[in-house]
């Protein structure tokens, strides 16, 4: 075999092997792998990827044993880059667009039947002024990231309109997103970028935002793995995803677990459980439950989406008669039986299973619950080209919740918080309880129509956590000062900014059961030349 080992992490946690799909191809059993080229429909870009000639997980599929038992994820080789349906987007009013700040006024919109940064103010009793920074705790690594995709693109200046519109404090873009941002967006290029950052930035006024765009999720995680302290940041909002599959349950295990690394070093995730039902986009009549990973992933804090403008006042959001449906379920991955501890929500999870037997069949027994959390998931304001324009979409659910809690960390001695999943359990009675509402269908589909399998999949709400919802919001009378309390309280230790933390912290949910040693290997396939 030919292969070459193009780049190492100074701990040797992954390799980058570059080489020709026919080497490539040699660590895997004969003919369970073939090579394609696949072009881009929309531009002339060409790569290479690998397609199953069988069932089966793919590390399986790796002949040599000993490189199979130290081998823990194979990025590049079967894997696209991730393509993300984006979010609804439904004309506001017309607009003049102009892209010159000095001469566009950037008009807000004010009213009761849409989501703006004051009505989320109001919801959550998020308080006025300035975020301090106590002078003496400066934040130790970017506060708040957003991961993208490098299919879309950002508009800064679409940033910029939207503070003055809402009158918030002026931050900026950071990290490598100048190749991604432009001065007009095409059809839906920004919708997903603009939302992300727009909103993610109004929790948290007047801190940059780091964008961090590549090609899949898990490009991002292993290059997290490398960034040092002053790298890391505190909270990373992911509104993308993928369906969870057998294919690829090793890839999603292995990059859970380094998600837990990173969760042990001070970081918090959160990410969108998606837009299409507990089908999670497939036919939702008697077909198959599915969920979201990242977000199906025990370290990340699972953010569903509700309908609502006011606290007390939210329910599920679902296509009927909101635009999207929430996703929710059960993980058929994240189990105990692979290794995970779902010991924090064990109890609350087996309460819903019990409420709700009579009506639930066919999801996984045993798998991780979510969401954990809900926000407002529709009808939002963002800038596009200057205008004002309305999206929907759990994609807006998860910076909204990762800004308020960067928001938290900054206003308590920069204090990082790793994994937060457990305390949202331990005191789900601060929240709002979300009891109205289900997350079935998938967005697309009104009725089922008569027969055996007419029974429409979903999950209902209830009191208490359930499938749809979570614990719920932090729409309450004192929704903000509440879930502040909570993460600041001597139950959760901070971890010192300059100090990261033994992976055995208590705020992981799990203890890591895979050895050091394991190897993530990127692969950089020969698009050119014989396969």
């Amino acid at each position: 075999l030919e292969l070459a080992v193009t780049n190492m992490t100074k701990h040797s946690e992954y390799f980058s092997v570059e080489g020709k799909g026919r080497d490539i191809l040699g660590l895997f059993a004969n003919e369970t792998l073939t090579l394609f080229r696949f072009a881009h429909n929309d531009s002339d870009e060409v790569i290479v990827r690998a397609l199953f000639r069988e069932e089966g997980d793919l590390l399986d599929l790796i002949e040599n044993s000993e490189l199979r038992e130290c081998m823990g994820l194979v990025l590049g080789l079967v894997n696209f880059p991730l393509v993300r349906r984006p979010p609804v987007r439904r004309a506001y009013p017309t607009e003049n667009s102009n892209r010159n700040l000095q001469t566009q006024t950037c008009s807000r919109v004010d009213s009761p039947n849409y989501i703006t940064p004051d009505v989320l103010f109001s919801m959550y009793k998020v308080p006025d002024a300035e975020v301090s920074i106590p002078g003496d705790m400066p934040p130790s690594g970017p506060v708040m990231a957003v991961y993208e995709g490098t299919s879309v693109n950002v508009a800064e200046i679409d940033l910029k309109c939207f503070n003055i519109a809402y009158s918030l404090l002026d931050d900026s873009l950071t990290g490598d997103y100048e190749k991604y941002d432009v001065n007009l967006c095409g059809p839906n290029s920004c919708n997903e970028p603009n939302l992300d950052v727009q909103y993610l930035s109004a929790m948290n006024q007047g801190i940059d935002v780091s964008y961090q765009a590549y090609d899949s999720i898990g490009d991002m995680i292993v290059a997290a793995l490398s960034w040092s302290e002053s790298e890391l940041p505190f909270v990373m909002s992911i509104s993308w995803g993928e369906e969870e599959s057998p294919y690829y349950a090793s890839s999603m295990i292995q990059q859970c677990k380094e998600i837990g690394t990173l969760s042990a070093r001070g970081m918090t995730f959160f990410a969108s459980t998606g837009d299409q039902g507990a089908t999670n986009g497939r036919n939702g009549c008697g077909n198959t439950y599915n969920v979201n990973f990242p977000a199906s992933c025990p370290y990340v804090t699972a953010v569903g989406a509700t309908t609502g403008f006011s606290a007390g006042d939210e329910v599920v959001c679902n296509s009927h008669p909101s635009v999207i449906t929430t996703g929710g379920g059960f993980s058929t991955i994240f189990n105990e039986g692979a290794g995970f501890n779902l010991d924090f929500q064990k109890g609350q999870v087996e309460a819903y299973r019990d409420k709700m037997s009579s009506s639930l069949e066919g999801f996984p027994p045993s798998g991780r619950g979510l969401p954990d959390i809900s926000a407002p998931g529709t009808n939002y304001i963002v800038k596009i080209d200057s205008s004002n324009a309305v999206l929907d979409g759990t994609s807006a659910s998860s910076p909204v919740m990762a800004g308020i809690t960067a928001r938290i960390m900054l206003e308590n001695n920069s204090s990082r918080l790793g994994c937060i999943n457990h305390v949202l359990y331990q005191n789900e009675s601060i929240f709002f309880d979300v009891i109205e509402g289900q997350n079935s269908g998938d967005g697309k589909t009104a009725y089922c129509p008569p027969g055996a399998n007419s029974r429409y999949m979903g999950f209902a709400a209830t009191s208490g956590w359930d499938a749809a919802s979570g614990v719920g919001t932090i729409g309450t009378p004192d929704g903000y000062a509440s879930y502040e309390a909570v993460l600041t309280s001597s139950s959760l230790p901070a971890f010192p900014p300059t100090q990261a933390p033994s992976a055995a912290s208590n705020l992981v949910p799990s203890l890591f059961r895979f050895p050091r040693t394991t190897l993530i290997f990127v692969f950089l396939i020969h698009t050119l030349g014989k396969i």
